[in-house]
């Protein structure tokens, strides 16, 4: 095949279209035709145009999920998921590869690191309104992290002293005057809600018991 023109797309600078034998072939990122040296009147094999129409798909969808990453930190599932909904409303010759193949990029430059997002999204959690671990483990299968990943996260992540106390006694106030049994019911039930086991509910719960009987 012969290149006989190439012209700028009319709603972009950045991108041109490649004519083959005279009809139009496809559309290329301009850094790509550069890269690739390619100019009129030069042949061009089959494989070379699928190789840079597949950079060129990457390098596309690389750009759209910009915005995506800039929120916040995600899990690779979340990004997997996130480029599976951008390739069904658009034609893609080799999806699964051209996902791989950003996934890869991405990796390449830390945006996709399920333990480090593991260990941000604990952080985040516990901050406002904490968490119990069961909470957030539940959060993070999810998200489509690994099991194991997980287990490493908290097992390197120092929850703080006293948290659950402190979460219990933000409830204290609108609780303390109710009889024991719906005492015990009532705030049993609003830390489960928040993720803690039921030792630690247990044991906070008889500590707020005693406490409260004594003053």
């Amino acid at each position: 095949m012969i290149i006989t023109d190439i012209k700028p797309q009319e709603r972009t600078a950045l991108r041109e279209n490649i004519y083959l034998d005279g009809k139009f072939a496809f559309g290329l990122a301009i850094e790509l035709r550069f890269d690739a040296k390619l100019q009129i009147g030069q042949e061009i094999s089959e494989d070379t145009v699928k190789d840079l129409v597949f950079r060129d798909q990457t390098l596309k969808l690389l750009s759209s999920i910009q915005n995506f990453l800039a929120v916040r930190p995600r899990s690779e599932k979340e990004i997997r998921d996130n480029l599976k909904r951008k390739l069904d409303k658009s034609d893609y010759a080799e999806p699964e590869k051209i996902i791989q193949e950003v996934i890869n990029k991405l990796r390449k430059y830390d945006f996709v690191d399920d333990e480090a997002f593991a260990k941000w999204w604990i952080s985040q959690r516990q901050g406002g309104q904490p968490r119990g671990e069961r909470m957030l483990r539940s959060e993070l299968y999810a998200k489509g992290v690994p099991r194991e990943i997980i287990d490493q996260a908290f097992y390197k992540y120092e929850t703080p002293t006293g948290e659950i106390d402190k979460v219990a006694a933000k409830k204290f106030a609108r609780y303390q005057n109710l009889p024991d049994r719906e005492f015990r019911a009532k705030m049993s039930a609003y830390l489960a809600r928040r993720g803690y086991d039921w030792d630690e509910i247990s044991e906070v719960v008889n500590k707020l018991l005693k406490n409260r009987e004594a003053n």
